[in-house]
């Protein structure tokens, strides 16, 4: 009896091994994967154009959304039809500011009972305060967590700013929004062609654009022209960054004051992979920067998103080159569909407004998705 137990026990051994075998064998390799890229995902839109509905965000309407911004809870606010939009972290969409309303003027107070005419861009600061950058409005807004909403700069009428109290100040079509660690805020004033520093005090002055809306020229900022500058971004050693829409380049504004270009030819064109600025680009709307500053390009007559390493190297990271509706999966065989917005969050994922297309995208990085095992333990 014994002996056959024995017997019995050994042959189990023997299948169990040759199971293990045969599952090791068919496991894929680790080593020969290739490179992991980024991921896309679409978060908000159905696909429709028209106004939103509170609920799941997939499920709801957008109306060529803008601007874009993620808060340190991983809510996503969006600049959609007059309204900034917020959508949870588990997929659950609200309006967080604005009436739906396309004129009038934005008024201090509850920010759902407030016009908000067309939120362009979009930017969050390190206590969440959200800031817009209100087109057609003229003025920069902000809107603390808790939905109060206040005038920070613009009076609204179209003309050129004023050093002093940003309030006291005229914009003319700021499309874009940045701000530093210290609270100081940055602003694309399109139509002014320049560049904007709004203190933590209120204070506003000039950084970039001589207000000649033109070729940009290395060197002192302010003497350069810009032209029609759309999105701003600025990096943790105070650098300022402008997608100078017009141009089809990317400049970069030093805490001196010096102004150089890092990306693009002034030609708009196709993007090449290698120095990024000997590479076209076509029409870029907004630009984001990383705690390594790493460059992130919305390159949105191209459908692409571009990075740039900080030793100057350009890659495609996302998009087809088309216009066509997106689909999840990986970011380099999507297409993006006229992107407007771009945001970065703190792991880097990318937020991006699918405008055309009616959606909200999310590019996930490949450092934020974990990885799959790469050995087999067997006890």
């Amino acid at each position: 009896m014994q002996n056959h137990l024995s017997k019995t026990r050994r042959a189990a051994a023997v299948a169990a091994l040759a199971l293990l075998g045969a599952i090791v064998a068919v496991a894929p390799s680790a080593a020969a994967d290739p490179p992991a890229g980024y991921t896309l995902s679409i978060i908000a839109g159905n696909g429709s154009s028209g106004a939103p509905t509170a609920g799941p965000a997939l499920n709801s309407a957008l109306y060529y959304p803008a601007g874009v911004a993620v808060d340190s809870s991983g809510n996503v606010f969006i600049g959609n039809a007059s309204r900034v939009l917020k959508v949870t972290p588990d997929g659950t969409l609200s309006v967080f500011a604005g009436t739906g309303v396309s004129s009038g003027t934005p008024t201090a107070g509850p920010a759902t009972f407030s016009v908000v005419p067309r939120p362009q861009g979009l930017a969050i600061d390190a206590n969440d305060n959200l800031y817009i950058a209100d087109y057609t409005a003229h003025r920069i807004l902000k809107v603390t967590p808790g939905g109060t909403l206040s005038i920070i700069a613009g009076t609204g009428s179209l003309a050129a700013p004023t050093p002093g109290p940003a309030t006291s100040s005229a914009l003319k079509f700021p499309a874009g929004v940045a701000v530093d660690s210290n609270g100081n805020i940055y602003v694309a004033d399109k139509g002014n062609n320049l560049v904007e520093k709004i203190t933590p005090g209120g204070t506003l002055s000039i950084i970039a654009g001589n207000g000649t809306r033109g070729v940009p020229t290395a060197g002192p900022a302010l003497s350069s022209s810009l032209k029609d500058p759309f999105g701003v971004a600025v990096d943790s050693s105070g650098n300022v960054y402008i997608a100078n829409q017009g141009n089809s380049t990317i400049e970069k504004v030093t805490p001196d004051g010096t102004l150089s270009t890092v990306a693009g030819t002034g030609t708009a064109g196709t993007p090449t992979a290698g120095p990024a600025t000997s590479s076209n680009l076509n029409t870029p709307y907004d630009v984001e920067v990383d705690a390594d500053n790493n460059l992130f390009i919305l390159d949105s007559n191209n459908n692409l998103i571009e990075k740039v390493t900080p030793g100057g190297t350009l890659s495609i990271i996302a998009g087809t080159g088309t216009a066509y509706a997106p689909t999840a999966g990986p970011a380099l065989s999507s297409n993006l569909s006229y992107p407007q917005g771009l945001a970065l969050a703190s792991n880097g994922d990318l937020y991006v407004t699918s405008t055309s297309a009616h959606r909200v995208l999310k590019v996930a990085s490949p450092a934020s998705v974990p990885a799959a095992p790469t050995s087999l333990v067997a006890t």
